[in-house]
């Protein structure tokens, strides 16, 4: 009796073959390029933009990827910066770059405590 498909898979697990294509390598640099970042210590701004500090004391201005906070003379600008305060602070902080922005700044995503 045969299986529910009419098509016959066979197993070969011998003399396979793996290549990597320059297409390949584009991927494998990007993920590298854009794998998260142990970050050991941050300084917030406001409520959408804080400075990581690395474990090698290089700075990266980070501006949160898909966050529009107020500014801090706007309505609720305090109390936005106040947030991302209690948010990051006393936790491990991963960061993950996305992209740059038109003043410059990183554009990425933190995690805290890997959430």
């Amino acid at each position: 009796m045969q299986g529910k498909n009419n098509f016959e898979t066979k197993k070969n697990t011998k003399n396979k073959n793996y290549f990597i294509f320059p297409c390949d390598f584009l991927i494998i640099t990007h993920f590298l390029h854009n794998f998260p970042t142990e970050i050991t210590s941050i300084y917030v701004y406001d409520g959408d933009t804080v400075t990581l500090n690395y474990a090698n004391n290089n700075k990266v201005k980070l501006r949160l990827f898909a966050i529009d906070a107020p500014e801090l003379a706007q309505d609720y600008g305090k109390e936005a910066k106040e947030h991302l305060i209690k948010l990051t602070e006393n936790k491990k902080i991963i960061y993950l770059p996305k992209d740059k922005d038109k003043y410059g700044r990183s554009v990425g995503t933190l995690f805290a405590n890997n959430e």
